[in-house]
Protein backbone atom coordinates (compact mmCIF):
# COMPACT_ATOMS: atom_id res chain seq x y z
CA UNK A 1 0.00 0.00 0.00
CA UNK A 2 2.69 2.43 -1.03
CA UNK A 3 1.43 5.91 -1.85
CA UNK A 4 1.78 6.55 -5.55
CA UNK A 5 0.38 9.50 -7.47
CA UNK A 6 -1.13 7.08 -9.98
CA UNK A 7 -3.45 5.88 -7.18
CA UNK A 8 -4.88 9.30 -6.32
CA UNK A 9 -5.39 12.64 -8.02
CA UNK A 10 -5.73 15.03 -5.07
CA UNK A 11 -4.94 15.24 -1.36
CA UNK A 12 -6.05 17.35 1.60
CA UNK A 13 -4.83 17.49 5.21
CA UNK A 14 -6.36 17.92 8.66
CA UNK A 15 -4.49 18.11 11.96
CA UNK A 16 -3.89 14.36 12.19
CA UNK A 17 -4.88 12.97 8.79
CA UNK A 18 -3.87 13.29 5.17
CA UNK A 19 -6.56 12.13 2.76
CA UNK A 20 -5.65 10.85 -0.70
CA UNK A 21 -8.59 10.81 -3.12
CA UNK A 22 -8.61 8.09 -5.75
CA UNK A 23 -10.12 8.56 -9.19
CA UNK A 24 -13.76 7.44 -9.03
CA UNK A 25 -14.10 7.75 -5.23
CA UNK A 26 -16.84 10.36 -5.65
CA UNK A 27 -14.92 13.12 -3.87
CA UNK A 28 -11.94 13.64 -6.14
CA UNK A 29 -13.20 16.31 -8.55
CA UNK A 30 -12.63 19.77 -7.05
CA UNK A 31 -14.62 21.27 -9.92
CA UNK A 32 -17.75 19.29 -9.05
CA UNK A 33 -20.01 20.83 -6.38
CA UNK A 34 -21.43 17.44 -5.38
CA UNK A 35 -17.94 16.01 -4.93
CA UNK A 36 -16.94 19.03 -2.83
CA UNK A 37 -20.04 18.69 -0.61
CA UNK A 38 -19.15 15.06 0.09
CA UNK A 39 -15.51 15.91 0.73
CA UNK A 40 -16.47 18.78 3.07
CA UNK A 41 -18.69 16.47 5.10
CA UNK A 42 -16.02 13.77 5.45
CA UNK A 43 -13.45 16.36 6.54
CA UNK A 44 -15.93 17.84 9.02
CA UNK A 45 -16.46 14.46 10.68
CA UNK A 46 -12.69 13.85 10.85
CA UNK A 47 -12.05 17.27 12.41
CA UNK A 48 -14.79 16.75 14.97
CA UNK A 49 -13.34 13.37 15.92
CA UNK A 50 -9.89 14.96 16.22
CA UNK A 51 -11.31 17.43 18.76
CA UNK A 52 -12.19 14.52 21.06
CA UNK A 53 -8.84 12.75 20.81
CA UNK A 54 -6.14 13.45 23.39
CA UNK A 55 -2.99 12.53 21.48
CA UNK A 56 0.71 13.37 21.36
CA UNK A 57 1.96 16.03 18.98
CA UNK A 58 2.30 14.19 15.72
CA UNK A 59 5.27 14.33 13.41
CA UNK A 60 3.47 12.06 10.93
CA UNK A 61 -0.11 12.16 9.72
CA UNK A 62 -2.35 9.17 9.16
CA UNK A 63 -2.46 8.51 5.42
CA UNK A 64 -6.07 7.68 4.55
CA UNK A 65 -6.81 6.33 1.09
CA UNK A 66 -10.28 7.43 -0.06
CA UNK A 67 -11.03 4.78 -2.66
CA UNK A 68 -13.48 4.01 -5.43
CA UNK A 69 -15.67 1.44 -3.67
CA UNK A 70 -15.65 -0.75 -6.78
CA UNK A 71 -11.91 -1.23 -6.22
CA UNK A 72 -12.49 -2.57 -2.70
CA UNK A 73 -15.15 -5.23 -3.34
CA UNK A 74 -16.46 -7.43 -6.13
CA UNK A 75 -20.07 -6.34 -5.45
CA UNK A 76 -20.52 -2.78 -4.20
CA UNK A 77 -24.30 -3.20 -4.53
CA UNK A 78 -24.31 -4.72 -1.03
CA UNK A 79 -22.24 -1.99 0.64
CA UNK A 80 -23.10 1.61 1.47
CA UNK A 81 -19.54 2.18 2.61
CA UNK A 82 -16.42 0.25 3.56
CA UNK A 83 -13.36 1.01 5.67
CA UNK A 84 -10.44 -0.73 7.30
CA UNK A 85 -7.22 0.11 9.00
CA UNK A 86 -4.16 -1.56 7.56
CA UNK A 87 -2.80 -4.34 9.80
CA UNK A 88 0.85 -5.27 9.52
CA UNK A 89 1.44 -8.47 11.46
CA UNK A 90 3.47 -11.69 11.23
CA UNK A 91 1.91 -15.14 11.28
CA UNK A 92 0.63 -16.14 14.70
CA UNK A 93 -1.45 -19.24 15.46
CA UNK A 94 -1.55 -18.72 19.24
CA UNK A 95 -3.89 -15.74 19.35
CA UNK A 96 -3.12 -12.10 20.12
CA UNK A 97 -4.76 -8.69 20.41
CA UNK A 98 -3.61 -6.11 17.87
CA UNK A 99 -4.16 -2.47 16.94
CA UNK A 100 -4.36 -1.18 13.39
CA UNK A 101 -1.85 1.14 11.78
CA UNK A 102 -4.25 4.10 12.05
CA UNK A 103 -4.52 3.81 15.83
CA UNK A 104 -0.83 3.10 16.33
CA UNK A 105 0.15 6.15 14.29
CA UNK A 106 -2.28 8.41 16.14
CA UNK A 107 -1.16 7.22 19.56
CA UNK A 108 2.57 7.31 18.91
CA UNK A 109 2.64 10.54 16.92
CA UNK A 110 4.87 8.94 14.27
CA UNK A 111 4.09 6.62 11.40
CA UNK A 112 3.56 3.05 12.59
CA UNK A 113 5.84 1.98 9.76
CA UNK A 114 8.85 3.78 11.29
CA UNK A 115 11.83 1.44 11.80
CA UNK A 116 10.04 -1.14 9.63
CA UNK A 117 9.86 0.35 6.13
CA UNK A 118 11.92 2.86 4.21
CA UNK A 119 10.11 6.19 3.82
CA UNK A 120 7.49 5.27 6.48
CA UNK A 121 5.32 8.32 5.72
CA UNK A 122 4.79 7.13 2.15
CA UNK A 123 2.39 4.28 2.94
CA UNK A 124 -1.34 4.19 3.59
CA UNK A 125 -2.50 3.48 7.13
CA UNK A 126 -6.18 3.06 6.33
CA UNK A 127 -8.77 2.84 3.57
CA UNK A 128 -12.30 4.24 3.32
CA UNK A 129 -14.85 4.23 0.49
CA UNK A 130 -18.48 5.21 -0.11
CA UNK A 131 -21.08 3.96 -2.55
CA UNK A 132 -22.29 6.81 -4.75
CA UNK A 133 -23.91 4.47 -7.27
CA UNK A 134 -26.42 1.73 -6.44
CA UNK A 135 -27.12 0.00 -3.12
CA UNK A 136 -29.46 -3.02 -3.14
CA UNK A 137 -30.19 -2.19 -6.79
CA UNK A 138 -31.42 1.32 -6.02
CA UNK A 139 -29.57 4.57 -6.63
CA UNK A 140 -28.27 5.94 -3.34
CA UNK A 141 -29.70 9.35 -2.46
CA UNK A 142 -27.13 10.77 -0.04
CA UNK A 143 -28.03 13.52 2.40
CA UNK A 144 -25.14 16.00 2.69
CA UNK A 145 -26.83 19.18 3.97
CA UNK A 146 -25.92 19.27 7.67
CA UNK A 147 -28.21 22.27 8.28
CA UNK A 148 -31.23 20.02 7.75
CA UNK A 149 -32.31 16.62 9.07
CA UNK A 150 -32.13 13.72 6.58
CA UNK A 151 -35.42 12.48 5.19
CA UNK A 152 -36.60 8.88 5.14
CA UNK A 153 -35.69 8.43 1.48
CA UNK A 154 -32.05 9.48 1.94
CA UNK A 155 -28.89 8.03 3.47
CA UNK A 156 -27.10 10.36 5.88
CA UNK A 157 -23.49 10.74 4.76
CA UNK A 158 -22.40 12.32 8.06
CA UNK A 159 -23.62 9.34 10.10
CA UNK A 160 -22.17 6.85 7.61
CA UNK A 161 -18.78 8.60 7.61
CA UNK A 162 -18.73 8.67 11.42
CA UNK A 163 -19.39 4.93 11.56
CA UNK A 164 -16.64 4.12 9.06
CA UNK A 165 -14.12 6.37 10.78
CA UNK A 166 -14.83 4.71 14.13
CA UNK A 167 -13.98 1.39 12.48
CA UNK A 168 -10.65 2.90 11.42
CA UNK A 169 -10.00 3.93 15.02
CA UNK A 170 -10.43 0.35 16.22
CA UNK A 171 -14.14 -0.02 16.94
CA UNK A 172 -14.32 -3.09 14.76
CA UNK A 173 -14.22 -6.86 15.06
CA UNK A 174 -11.59 -9.10 13.50
CA UNK A 175 -13.65 -12.19 14.34
CA UNK A 176 -15.61 -14.13 11.73
CA UNK A 177 -18.85 -16.04 12.27
CA UNK A 178 -16.87 -19.12 13.32
CA UNK A 179 -14.96 -17.25 15.99
CA UNK A 180 -11.70 -17.23 14.02
CA UNK A 181 -9.71 -14.30 12.70
CA UNK A 182 -10.90 -12.76 9.42
CA UNK A 183 -7.26 -12.66 8.25
CA UNK A 184 -7.36 -16.37 7.52
CA UNK A 185 -5.38 -19.45 8.51
CA UNK A 186 -2.22 -18.82 10.50
CA UNK A 187 -3.23 -15.34 11.61
CA UNK A 188 -5.10 -15.61 14.90
CA UNK A 189 -5.45 -11.92 15.74
CA UNK A 190 -8.32 -10.04 17.33
CA UNK A 191 -9.06 -6.41 18.14
CA UNK A 192 -9.43 -4.71 21.50
CA UNK A 193 -13.09 -4.36 20.59
CA UNK A 194 -13.35 -8.15 20.35
CA UNK A 195 -12.34 -8.45 24.02
CA UNK A 196 -15.60 -6.67 24.92
CA UNK A 197 -17.89 -8.99 22.94
CA UNK A 198 -20.08 -11.48 24.79
CA UNK A 199 -22.07 -14.54 23.73
CA UNK A 200 -25.77 -14.61 22.87
CA UNK A 201 -26.57 -15.67 26.42
CA UNK A 202 -24.83 -12.54 27.67
CA UNK A 203 -22.99 -14.51 30.33
CA UNK A 204 -19.48 -15.01 28.91
CA UNK A 205 -16.89 -13.15 26.85
CA UNK A 206 -16.19 -14.49 23.39
CA UNK A 207 -12.47 -14.22 24.06
CA UNK A 208 -11.20 -15.93 27.22
CA UNK A 209 -7.54 -15.84 28.15
CA UNK A 210 -6.31 -19.29 29.15
CA UNK A 211 -2.85 -20.42 30.30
Amino acid sequence: LHINTTNHISSVETTKFKLHFEMGCGMEDTGDVEHLDRRYLLLKVIREIENFLVLPNNTSKVNLWVRNINNTTTDSNFHLARSSSVYMVPKNENGAIIDGEVWKTLNSGVSSYSNILNNPTQFYHGIISFNFDKYLNETVNWHTNITMLPTADTKDLYTCALKELMHLLGVTSLMNASGRCVFGSGYEYFSRYDTKLINSGQNANLIINTP
